[in-house]
């Protein structure tokens, strides 16, 4: 299997990163590939209106997402959602042609956030669900860690991650 891994946050030594590093690993301790992308490196941009340049760095991230089994978006939470670089994807997602072609495709979410769940990360699950449903994607999971810091980031979070992939796979 062939997963492409997006990492949406800016920090790459981040909480973000580091748990989809995890995520990563599992990939591979159970037999699979996967390829990040950094959406941060990345020229994106969301729906700009009819006169829109187009996204080259989009098209090239949908194309490997077309002829992988599965991808999982990873985000920091920001404003109750994901970054803005993810947003952009989102949006790159609904204007492309043929959509049709992420048909069977799984897709999975990892947020980590500093707050809490409630009134803060619960929207965001809700939100990707409807956005990939659109596209559709198979929702393959969803891990929202909530009052995350770079001391939180132990076994539990690590097999948290393990029992996420095995989800994805």
């Amino acid at each position: 299997m062939k997963i492409i891994t997006v990492l949406g946050s800016p920090n790459l030594d981040g909480n973000t990163a580091a748990v989809l590093g995890w995520v990563e690993d599992e990939i591979n301790a159970f037999g699979h590939e996967f390829e990040r992308i950094n959406l941060y490196e990345k020229e994106i941009f969301g729906y700009l209106g009819e006169n829109s340049p187009e996204c080259k760095d989009a098209h090239e991230i949908m194309q490997k997402i077309i002829a992988a089994d599965a991808v999982i978006i990873s985000s920091p939470l920001y404003c109750f959602d994901v970054s803005y670089k993810v947003k952009a994807l989102y949006e790159q997602f609904a204007l492309f042609s043929d959509m049709k072609k992420f048909k069977g495709k799984k897709a999975a979410l990892l947020v980590t956030a500093a707050g809490s769940f409630e009134n803060n990360a619960d929207k965001v699950g809700p939100i990707f669900s409807k956005v990939i449903n659109c596209l559709y994607f198979e929702e393959a999971g969803q891990l929202i860690l909530t009052k995350i810091s770079r001391d939180s980031l132990d076994d539990e979070v690590r097999k948290d991650a393990r029992d996420f992939v095995v989800n994805i796979i």
